[in-house]
């Protein structure tokens, strides 16, 4: 799901599809900017509910952002087991 949801973020803000692969990385790959990773930052959030901070010195690569995306909703559609008196 973090994967389309990704492409599509990509493709909006001008990046051509080939060039969106599972080993891109975001900057010295793809060749986003600082406002460009903003944008992507907010997208995520809008469309998924999860908050990913990008920048510059951790230039992810696209497979390890989708992972980062899907842990954060995992985490957040995770519920909690609450263990109940057994008496």
């Amino acid at each position: 799901m973090s994967r389309e949801i990704l492409r599509k973020i990509l493709v909006e803000l001008g990046i051509d599809e080939e060039r969106i692969v599972d080993g891109a990385r975001l900057f010295s790959d793809l060749q986003i900017d600082s406002t460009e990773a903003v944008e992507v930052s907010l997208s995520l959030k809008k469309a998924c509910g999860v908050n990913v901070k990008l920048d510059g010195a951790s230039d992810l690569r696209i497979a390890d952002l989708c992972a980062v995306v899907d842990q954060a909703l995992a985490a957040r559609q995770t519920v909690p087991a609450v263990a109940g008196d057994a008496e």
